[in-house]
């Protein structure tokens, strides 16, 4: 979504401060533009990522408690 705001001067040559207001809020809209635009390539690029899922990688141990709250490897 762009808010553009191109003749806001024109209709309120008086209001400054208004007239800055929607400036911001036009450079506000343009920076979230931006911003979805980056995140959308962004999640393409994820999914043209691996298909597959990588696996976890073994481990020769376990925690476990025994009741006593005391965490035990083994």
């Amino acid at each position: 979504m762009r808010l553009r705001l191109p003749t806001i001067n024109h209709r309120l040559p008086t209001c400054q401060p208004t007239a800055r207001v929607y400036g911001l809020l036009d450079r506000v809209g343009d920076a979230l533009a931006e911003e979805r635009e980056r995140l959308e390539l962004k999640a393409i690029e994820m999914l043209k990522g691996p298909k597959h899922l990588a696996q976890p990688e073994p481990v020769n141990y376990a925690w476990w408690d025994d009741g006593s709250g005391v965490y035990s490897v083994g």
